[in-house]
């Protein structure tokens, strides 16, 4: 099917208003709750600091407006909700956000998310958690200190004693177990051994300036007994933790409840003594918190105007997800001529999207605004837009020369067309079929009508998300221009990875000894302030050759809706806010 659009139709301007109202945002219990360095290497001299980036999080301004009244429970008990029970209750056996939510209830890790008030979650670094602190002299080998004095408990009392070195080395051994469903995250991470009882040293198989961002994701290594490894203790069904919450009920079919973790010690102790965490899907627990029920829900975007209106004085956080959609191009095969070879004609792809139309039809962000709530437009580069401690604006002056080509510009779009040689010949456009949402299909939408106005034949082919896109478009082997998604990443190397390493999730099969070079260098930078110029510069030369067309489908906020006496509200990423946001949460006086 070849689909060319009529010059200045609607469909070419703008996304259809219909796909605008059908563009609902993602859910938001992974970032907002309902749901990455202190370090010194002593031998090197080298101190790895945090960032601070411009804030994303955005708090709801004042509204004088009547509240609707809701009924506010007295028992000082934080109600949340999850989607689904957990296959299980052992933090290794399930991979999915129900299981890490819950699992980071219970366990800690050696460093987790540096949650702090009015930050999006993506713009700071890491703290220590059951760690003290650690130590690298060549970002190969790492020795990590754990905390004095921290120590496990369960729900039975069965096991009660201090946290040592072992029990971190048995849980590593869990993680990188051929059944574990993160051993292929961390492949790389070689080996850990204790070298006293309060120290551990993993050994990586190649020096990584990210490691304890690793360390602080919520799916990769939890800290359980030494006893649910090499003894008889049995996870599935109870919680032996040293994390924030203790287990006191738990019924797969309608929830659970835990209380505060007494022994919590030198790490933050939850404000409230008692969490329920009821299993409903999206429209019941919206239901339960319009009848105040809940005290915090993720928020569809089509629900957030309604739900404002109804009840003005609950608070409002949005945050964008470390997300992105791009376009990318298949690798070219010796003797054959195809017109993205040419990097005149990967920029007049770029040129020819409307960053800001697609992102303000496809979240609705006007209307938002109009109601009180920020949400502006920023545009995704190779690193997305939610990631800001690593992001580089394609629209700030610090970009350069290559933030020309983000911007909407058909004119020099068709030139470069026209330099290129390209002569309307018809090329495969290949997406997923029906997988990633409405907004992501309304921007597909919006991005082959500009290119089909611009003189682009293609010939549009939705693919099955299993059993074609996923094992061969989204690996390289296709024909033509694709369109994907891009999964969100805690270290900021693995987006660089899997878009230009040397194996087949290398989408575009594209390789650049200067991006090569700067992948590599980054890679090693143990100073955050030198990384990020690497990271910057692997953005900027990306922008200028545009081997990965960056867009706007996942750059939409997503919304998370709390109780009015609420206090203490902070974000997090990934799975995380069992550990970061609920214990900093605390009701009004």
């Amino acid at each position: 099917m070849t689909i060319r659009a009529r010059p200045g139709s609607a469909i070419a301007r703008r996304i259809s208003r219909r796909s605008l109202l059908r563009a609902g945002g993602l859910g938001l219990a992974g970032l907002a709750g309902a749901a990455l360095l202190g370090c010194a290497a002593e031998e090197a001299g080298v101190t790895v600091t945090a960032s601070t980036p411009t804030p994303l999080l955005t708090p709801s301004p004042t509204v004088e407006a009547t509240p609707t009244p809701v009924a506010r429970r007295l028992d000082g008990t934080l109600r949340v909700h999850l989607a689904a029970a957990p296959a299980s209750l052992d933090p290794y056996v399930a991979a999915t956000v129900e299981a890490r939510t819950v699992a980071g209830l219970f366990y800690s890790r050696l460093y987790r998310a540096d949650s702090t008030p009015d930050r999006g979650p993506w713009a700071t670094g890491v703290t220590p958690d059951l760690a003290e602190g650690a130590e690298t002299a060549d970002g190969r080998t790492w020795n990590v200190r754990i905390r004095p004095g921290v120590r496990f408990q369960d729900a039975a009392g069965t096991m009660d004693r201090e946290v040592t070195a072992d029990d971190v080395v048995a849980s590593f051994s869990r993680l990188t177990a051929f059944d574990s469903p993160a051993a292929l995250s961390v492949s790389h991470w070689t080996r850990a051994v204790a070298t006293d009882e309060r120290t551990v040293r993993f050994t990586l198989a190649a020096p990584n300036a990210g490691f304890l961002d690793e360390l602080a994701d919520i799916g990769r290594l939890l800290v359980v007994p030494r006893e649910a490894v090499d003894g008889d203790l049995d996870l599935r069904g109870t919680a032996a933790g040293s994390g924030p919450w203790m287990l006191e009920h738990y019924d797969p079919g309608e929830g659970l409840r835990v209380r505060a973790n007494p022994a919590r010690v030198g790490v933050e102790r939850p404000s409230i003594e008692a969490l329920e965490i009821a299993f409903l899907d999206d429209p019941a627990a919206l239901r339960r918190f319009r009848e105040g029920a809940l005290d915090l829900t993720s928020v569809r975007a089509d629900e957030v105007l309604p739900l404002r209106a109804e009840q003005h004085d609950v608070q409002w956080r949005g945050a964008l997800p470390p997300l992105m959609s791009f376009l990318y191009f298949s690798a070219a095969v010796p003797g054959v001529d195809v017109p993205w070879a040419d990097e005149r004609f990967r920029q007049a792809v770029s040129l020819l999207q409307d960053r800001d139309a697609l992102t303000q039809e496809a979240y609705n962000l006007r209307a938002l605004r109009d109601a009180g709530l920020e949400a502006p437009v920023r545009w995704n580069n190779l690193v997305p837009a939610g990631f800001e401690r690593w992001w580089l604006d394609p629209a700030a002056d610090a970009h350069g020369d290559s933030a020309r080509f983000f911007r909407h510009d058909p004119a020099e779009a068709r030139r470069l067309l026209d330099a290129a040689g390209y002569a309307g010949e018809a090329i495969p456009f290949v997406l997923p079929d029906a997988v990633y949402g409405t907004a992501f299909d309304a921007v597909a939408d919006g991005i082959v009508a500009s290119l089909s106005e611009a003189g682009i034949a293609l010939q549009v082919e939705r693919q099955d998300f299993a059993s074609r896109y996923l094992t061969d478009t989204f690996r390289g082997q296709f024909t033509g221009i694709a369109f994907g998604h891009q999964s969100a990443f805690a270290e900021v190397g693995d987006y660089f990875q899997r878009m230009f390493g040397r194996d087949e999730t290398n989408h575009g099969r594209v390789r650049d000894p200067a991006i090569d070079d700067l992948v590599d260098r980054q890679a090693v930078a143990l100073d955050e302030s030198e990384r990020r110029d690497l990271v910057h510069e692997i953005q900027r030369l990306n922008a200028e050759r545009m081997y990965y067309v960056p867009s706007q489908a996942g750059a939409g906020y997503l919304w998370t809706a709390y109780r009015p006496d609420l206090r203490g509200i902070v974000q997090t990423r990934g799975a995380g806010a069992g550990a970061e946001v609920y214990p900093a949460l605390s009701f009004a006086e």
